[in-house]
């Protein structure tokens, strides 16, 4: 048995070492080129603007953009990894606090005057506040993006408590989904809209999902296309 539990250590640390090797690989050594490109792309644009038609500087616009998607993505990737990690640190947290937190966050780079927010009677739980709040944010973020085509986009938030548990919600009316693919909705990489529809890494909903998982939950989702999307966060009070 003791055996056993070396060889299970010994694997679990070389898993680590690899998980930390790739994160900085992905850190460093797939930014490093980015900035490249990004660096050179920049100053094709300011020097030889003259000397471009308008195709040649629609390619530089679509150059730098996708360095910014590709960033992104990066980015999205390396909280993927990181929240499967870092230890959970449980505190007191008013949930609509977070909420509200997230809204005043986004609303520094994002235009969400059209957008209502109802925010109904949300838990305190003994939680992660920094691990709930990243959950919170992405799929708050996934609620305004979906429901940007919606006449008036509302996302509202509820809860409900049940045998030690807090079940939040939080709904749009956006474009919803076909529940027939509801099994791909938190695989990495796995988009249920077209990106030329819809921007998006594909990583925000597997983020969501790691994180609920660290924190003892689960997450699922129920919607009907063209009408709303629910998320549900079932998270232990304690």
């Amino acid at each position: 048995l003791s055996e056993k539990l070396r060889n299970r250590t010994g694997k679990l640390e070389q898993l680590t070492k690899e998980i930390d090797t790739f994160h900085y690989s992905v850190s460093h050594d797939l930014r490093t080129p980015l900035r490249t490109i990004d660096i050179f792309a920049y100053f094709l644009e300011k020097r030889y603007s003259d000397k471009l038609d308008e195709e040649g500087k629609s390619n530089i616009t679509q150059i730098r953009n996708s360095i910014t998607k590709m960033g992104t993505l990066i980015d999205n990737l390396l909280i993927y990894i990181r929240m499967g990690k870092v230890p959970v640190r449980k505190k007191m947290v008013q949930v609509s606090d977070l909420v509200q937190q997230v809204i005043d966050e986004m609303g520094r780079s994002t235009d969400l005057e059209q957008v209502s927010f109802e925010i109904g009677g949300l838990p305190v739980m003994e939680t992660d506040p920094d691990m709930l709040r990243q959950a919170l944010r992405n799929l708050i973020s996934n609620a305004v993006k979906f429901s940007a085509t919606a006449r008036q986009p509302v996302v509202q938030f509820s809860s409900s408590k049940v045998e030690g548990y807090s079940i939040i919600r939080i709904t749009d009316n956006g474009v919803g989904f076909n529940m027939e693919f509801k099994d791909k909705l938190f695989k990495a990489f796995k988009r249920l809209h077209s990106e030329e529809h819809f921007e998006g890494t594909g990583v925000g909903l597997a983020i969501v999902e790691r994180i609920v998982q660290r924190l003892g939950g689960e997450i699922w989702a129920e919607s009907v296309e063209q009408e709303y999307t629910t998320f549900f966060i079932k998270l232990p009070l304690h």
